[in-house]
């Protein structure tokens, strides 16, 4: 219903004309990862098929959009210089999915893009804990038993934060693999199959190397892909330790990381003083919107894409069109 109505919007010009009024206003696309598993897909707004991820950016290609660097695409909308039709391109985390497919399609494209890369669990290799223990709950087929997988006679409040805290007191490796393995085999998911595939994997450090040979751009998510409470200390401490392992694995200096990207969207006007004190220069949401020259650089917003996202739907945010429906939204649901 609503894709049907899109439709007749831009049949209207509607399209072209929030084009027009937004034309000036900076359009920052969002995606995390590739699903790489079998059926059925898992994480709507986490994973994409990579045949989708290719579609929609040759899509945008053929529309007459062309992808900017992200302080160069900054830069140009503070300036007032864009003209509605620049995109810049930001891939979350850094998992498996996103150098063996997303990488590829962008370098065949001469696309820049800029990775957000989260260090901790990268330096380990192994399955990220927090989406994998999700992945395998929705998956599960049998009943959970806290006797069995917990050894405890009462469930826990969170299933998905118990498993997790499980697999990471485990040192990395083959225990943590037999572990979601165990689990797997007692909720009747076939995890060594999914492990297998990657999906759930990070990128490793030579594919890392790969994805900046081909153009790709890598920045500041934290260590530890947490902020906490944003207190001005844990937010120093991440972005050293973030800055500290890019800088040993891409061979450049600290200093050269100057983009921020929230873990998971949330942010907090209390860390804007510090984030500028520590050298960012901007830090993304995942907030909707198309950001002007004069808004806050310090919570840029940005189109979250995902698989069940249909093109129409990414053309009317895109074009503008979206910015108007929340704006007016916005001012019915203020004033009643």
């Amino acid at each position: 219903m609503i894709d049907a109505f899109l439709h007749v919007c831009r049949f209207l010009g509607l399209f072209a004309w929030a084009r027009r009024t937004t034309r000036h206003r900076l359009r920052i696309l969002c995606y995390h990862g590739i699903w790489m598993g079998p059926a059925p897909h898992f994480g709507d707004r986490v994973f994409m098929d990579p045949a989708l991820f290719a579609h929609r950016m040759n899509a945008l290609k053929r529309a007459g959009y062309t992808a900017l660097p992200l302080a160069e695409a900054w830069q140009r909308c503070q300036e007032g210089r864009l003209n509605g039709r620049e995109i810049v391109i930001t891939i979350d985390d850094g998992w498996a999915g996103t150098a063996l497919h997303m990488a590829p399609v962008l370098a065949r494209l001469g696309w820049p893009s800029t990775l957000y890369l989260s260090t901790h669990d990268f330096s380990f290799g192994a399955p990220i804990p927090p989406v994998t223990a999700t992945w395998l709950l929705e998956r599960a087929t049998q009943p959970l038993d806290p006797r069995t997988l917990l050894g405890q006679e009462t469930a826990p409040d969170d299933w998905a934060t118990a498993l997790e805290e499980r697999i990471r007191a485990l040192p990395e490796g083959l225990a943590q693999e037999a572990e979601w393995t165990r689990w797997g085999a007692a909720l009747g998911v076939d995890v060594p199959a999914v492990l297998a595939c990657r999906s759930l994997h990070p990128m490793t450090p030579a594919e890392l190397r790969q994805c900046l040979d081909t153009g790709m751009d890598v920045q500041l998510h934290t260590h530890h892909h947490d902020l906490g409470d944003m207190r001005a200390i844990v937010i120093e401490r991440e972005l050293a330790l973030n800055r500290e392992h890019l800088a040993s694995l891409t061979g450049r200096p600290p200093a050269a990381f100057q983009h921020f990207c929230y873990p998971s969207g949330v942010h907090d006007k209390r860390a804007f003083a510090t984030l500028r004190q520590s050298g960012i220069q901007t830090a993304t949401t995942t907030d909707y919107g198309l950001p002007s020259g004069r808004h806050e650089p310090m919570a840029l917003p940005r189109i979250l894409d995902g698989q069940s996202m249909s093109d129409i739907a990414l053309e009317a945010r895109l074009s503008g069109f979206w910015y108007w429906v929340d704006r007016l939204r916005g001012r019915v649901t203020g004033g009643a």
